[in-house]
């Protein structure tokens, strides 16, 4: 049961730094930076928008 719920809570904290990279969002509820803002692309990355290295 341990390891089901650790997956869903993995997925959805993906689902929801996907849907701020494609939004374009730079803040999330509460007024906290989104994880792209903060730590950049490179580490919150959607691979088809930009690659490793920085390039688009």
């Amino acid at each position: 049961m341990l390891k089901a719920s650790l997956a869903l809570e993995l997925a959805q904290s993906y689902l929801l730094i996907h849907d701020d990279i494609m939004d374009e969002s730079d803040m999330r509820r509460g007024g906290r930076p989104t994880v792209h803002v903060e730590a950049g692309n490179i580490y919150a990355s959607n691979p088809r928008r930009q690659k490793l290295g920085g390039k688009t």
